[in-house]
């Protein structure tokens, strides 16, 4: 009876569909051993795993604080609210990049980030197949705007990509490990299986607002983020792109230390209004 709205869905090795999203409904269909049941705040994020046909629900729950979660407010493209990702592993288990507006945003014991640094912060946690089980969960952010939009897994590590306000946690040996302007940076972390060690964390964008939107490994489990700069950012010689563009591409090797190229392309915004 509230307002819900689906943002990234995902097939398991069975085809049964997980549905990720928001909510704002007292009554959104959950199952009988839901992590939660009741809506806890304004809104909180959804998740539900459908059988391959549909017609059944294999499990489906709600998450989240005393205020809004899953409700991004961070940069302002059309349709940013509403981002985020779901992805699964080859057991089924969820994994879940999105944000949150609560302080008691539900973590667990010896997780990264146990608690919320200010304002909105990025979420990141894992649930099991039927979604009764919150395994792991952590925040991921600073005392500005920060949100968690992509992920992925690679060697069971848990990677993330979002945008960043100052002092979000970086490591000292990463290929960007400062804050570099505008009031948010595109950020990439790199987590351990469970989430409770930061195994490298960088910045990336401009001197303007940046943020990334999407991330990628590929076999030599190398790392691709894809996201806005309202800034220039060089492209790397030998790439093709356009210059002073508004979309970048960047390419990390696995532990964030190195940006093995770079590159900007799209039609030429700088000077123009864009979402960021």
């Amino acid at each position: 009876n509230g307002s819900d709205y689906p943002h990234s869905m995902i097939t398991n090795s069975l085809n049964e569909l997980y549905i990720y999203g928001t909510s704002s409904s007292i009554d959104f269909p959950t199952s009988s051993n839901a992590f939660s049941s009741n809506l806890n705040g304004v809104s909180d994020i959804c998740i539900t795993h459908l059988t391959q046909d549909g017609s059944n629900i294999l499990g489906s729950t709600l998450v989240g604080g005393n205020n809004s979660d899953g409700s991004n407010s961070t940069t302002s493209n059309y349709g940013d609210t509403y981002r985020g990702e779901v992805i699964v592993d080859n057991n089924g288990n969820a994994y879940i990049a999105s944000c949150s507006n609560s302080p008691d945003f539900p973590t667990t014991t010896g997780c990264y980030q146990s608690t919320n640094s200010g304002g909105q912060d990025g979420v990141v946690f894992k649930m099991n197949p039927d979604l009764s089980i919150l395994e792991w969960s952590t925040y991921l952010g600073s005392a500005g705007g920060d949100a968690a939009f992509g992920i992925r897994l690679s060697n069971n590590n848990v990677f993330v990509t979002g945008t960043a306000a100052t002092n979000f946690p970086t490591t000292p040996n990463s290929a960007i490990p400062n804050f570099i302007g505008g009031t948010r940076d595109a950020f990439i972390v790199k987590l351990n299986p469970n989430a409770t060690t930061l195994l490298a964390s960088s910045y990336y964008g401009s001197i303007s607002d940046d943020a990334s939107f999407f991330l990628d490994i590929d076999a030599n489990n190398d790392i691709y983020i894809y996201g806005q700069n309202a800034g220039f950012i060089p492209i790397t010689a030998g790439c093709y792109g356009t210059a002073n563009s508004s979309q970048f591409i960047a390419k990390f090797d696995n532990n964030l230390v190195n940006i093995d190229w770079q590159t900007t392309i799209g039609f030429e915004l700088k000077g123009k209004t864009v979402g960021l």
